[in-house]
């Protein structure tokens, strides 16, 4: 279960990302210009247990996937609350997914109602 629609703070794109999965501190993936998100309040987190995978929207557009949380705490820059939620941006996702396709992949996306 996700926190449904919530409120974030772009803060910057990450340039290099080491992930480390385990308490090794051995990189196991590596990944370049990330997006780094922070909540918008600590009362109200950007993120919760199951939201990875979640789309990220800005201005009514796919923007990004939230795929994991950065170590760092905001605190260090002065920039949002809570720790930093990383994203793929969507525009690598729609290009990881036309090379599996072997064509072009576009999205439209049509905003519904929740009722």
């Amino acid at each position: 279960i996700g926190t449904a629609c919530t409120t974030g703070i772009y803060v910057y794109n990450c340039p290099h990302l080491d992930v480390d999965e385990s308490d090794s501190g051995v990189s196991t993936a590596v990944f370049d210009n990330q997006m780094v998100i922070a909540s918008t309040s600590d009362q109200s987190p950007f993120v919760a247990p199951g939201d990875s995978g979640a789309l990220v929207v800005s201005d009514s557009q796919p923007a990004g996937l939230l795929f994991g949380i950065a170590n760092v705490r905001p605190g260090q820059d002065g920039v949002g609350f809570g720790p930093w939620f990383l994203a793929i941006p969507f525009k690598v996702v729609l290009d990881q997914i036309s090379v599996i396709l072997n064509g072009q992949v576009d999205m439209i996306l049509r905003v519904v109602p929740l009722l």
